[in-house]
């Protein structure tokens, strides 16, 4: 059953995306530049994503199999753009935790990944993770499907965007409508790429 998720999901969501997420490129290359072993990096990682979409008043989406979140969607708004102090203060405390090496790493990853900034609003799919004993069942595809629905059900929405970093997942994308708007590899400056980000988009116009 899928269903929007409420802060007191939040728990049983940051478990999902740490699990799901814990082998990622992403999550392992900012993670190994953090003073914390990498666990807890991810761990921290996760909840404050998880955290952002709740203070931004952005719902999250999960998919409940016999009473286990077993999958779950963070979705950015077209206007989530704003000021939020309490979540810049838990950002700088996230930092202060991982250390600068982890924040330099993890702000070249958003600079290389932002592919979507002439685009016109839209919904943007941060994460959507599912529970290693719960994957190949569909679940992936019926969370996209939810997510396209709420973009069709927000005004002024002209589709939805996303991005990877497993090959793996090209093809599944490109199976459900998305295409590939550009890809780039990911490192620091003055050290080699350590992995790749592609960038998809789906028009619901």
């Amino acid at each position: 059953m899928i269903r929007l998720l409420n802060i007191e999901d939040f728990d049983a969501l940051v478990d999902v995306m740490s699990r799901s997420f814990r082998d990622y490129p992403v999550m392992q290359w900012v993670g190994s530049g953090a003073r914390s072993e990498y666990d807890p990096a991810n761990h921290e990682l996760n909840r404050f994503f998880v955290r952002a979409r709740f203070v931004r008043g952005e719902v999250p989406i999960g998919y409940w199999h016999g009473g286990v979140l077993a999958g779950g969607a963070l979705v950015s708004r077209p206007d989530w753009k704003g000021d939020y102090p309490d979540l810049e203060k838990e950002r700088k405390e996230l930092w202060s935790m991982l250390g600068p090496d982890a924040k330099a790493r993890y702000l070249a990853f958003g600079r290389a990944s932002d592919f979507f900034s002439t685009y016109g609003p839209h919904q943007h799919l941060n994460m959507l993770g599912v529970l290693p004993g719960y994957q190949g069942q569909g679940i992936a595809r019926s969370l996209v499907a939810r997510v396209e629905q709420l973009a069709r059900e927000t005004p002024e929405t002209s589709g939805v965007s996303l991005t990877t970093e497993d090959p793996r997942n090209i093809s599944l994308y490109e199976h459900l409508g998305y295409t590939c708007i550009g890809e780039r590899p990911v490192g620091l400056e003055g050290e080699k790429p350590s992995f790749t980000t592609w960038g998809f988009y789906k028009s619901l116009m």
